[in-house]
């Protein structure tokens, strides 16, 4: 990326964001919308890679409903980007949500005794809003972040996530032992399961093999905390908090299978509010080849 790119890109987003901070929380929702998700709609590579990721996963789908499904997909990323540039007011919609699911019982368990979980999420709906509810409610939690390639932009961004729960650790190995540190020690982490991960295992999503990182399991296992699948999701204009029953704790990955379908069932039902951008099914011919042998009786 360009200097004078990233420049635009960062004076743009620092201009929206100061916008934001004089305008309602709704309000801001509405703009980012109409304008983030405007731009991802005329922006070709993120066009043309949502498209793409629909006619992979939806070959059947009619071209006229796949284009209008991604104006809603675009709307909804710029939404929550907009959301997450000024992040305080999401404590009043969070509030207001509908909260259900034995998972939440488990981390009161959990949090009584003083003992860590994992909450696994995807970027689905307004993510940030399970960290935001957690922490309102006496759980707060620590996330797991990848810094952005655009120095700014990444300034801007992440000076939001405190906001909603501490501590923020950067990918990498420092970030992955301070974090496996806090789950010993009684801490909440949530983690993010939809990004293509290069040296995990492959495994099917939504009908199609993706690589997957089996960490959250991994690290419920040595601690023996709850891992519990969680999602944050819009309907009519308010949010629904679903929190689902614990992973049980047995096999690495069975239990991130077990996630990976959480968050499928909630893409299939609500596929507008899933973030379609990423290239979650890039997978090497070495990984496609194991998958295919799994699968071969």
């Amino acid at each position: 990326m360009s200097k004078l790119r990233q420049k635009l890109e960062y004076v743009a987003l620092a201009g929206l964001q100061k916008i934001f901070w004089l305008v309602p929380f709704r309000l801001q929702s509405l703009l980012g919308a109409g304008i983030l998700g405007g731009l991802i709609t005329l922006l070709p590579m993120s066009r043309k890679r949502i498209d793409n990721n629909l006619a992979y996963i939806m070959p059947d789908m009619p071209a006229p409903e796949r284009r209008q499904l991604r104006r809603r997909i675009a709307s909804n990323i710029g939404r929550t980007y907009a959301e997450l540039l000024d992040s305080r007011g999401l404590g009043s919609v969070v509030a207001n949500a509908q909260v259900s699911g034995e998972g939440l019982d488990a981390l009161r368990r959990a949090k009584a005794v003083g003992k860590g979980a994992i909450i696994v999420s995807g970027h689905f709906g307004q993510w940030e809003a399970i960290r935001a509810y957690l922490k309102l409610n006496g759980m707060e939690a620590g996330a797991l972040y990848r810094p952005q390639n655009n120095v700014g932009v990444d300034r801007l961004q992440r000076g939001q996530l405190p906001i909603w729960g501490q501590p923020i650790f950067e990918k990498g190995r420092k970030g992955a032992l301070g974090m496996a540190r806090h789950i010993q020690h009684g801490g909440f982490m949530c983690l993010m399961i939809d990004q293509k991960y290069p040296m995990g295992i492959v495994q099917n999503f939504m009908g199609k093999p993706a690589t997957v990182s089996t960490g959250a399991a991994d690290l419920a296992l040595k601690f023996d905390v709850p891992l519990i699948p969680a999602f944050a999701i819009r309907k009519n204009g308010a949010l629904i908090l679903e929190f689902d029953a614990p992973i049980s704790n047995d096999d690495p990955a069975l239990m991130t299978e077990k996630l990976q379908q959480a968050l499928a069932a909630r893409i299939e039902k609500y596929p507008e509010q899933w973030y379609w951008v990423h290239k979650r099914w890039q997978v090497s011919k070495a990984g496609l080849k194991a998958f295919m042998e799994q699968k071969t009786p």
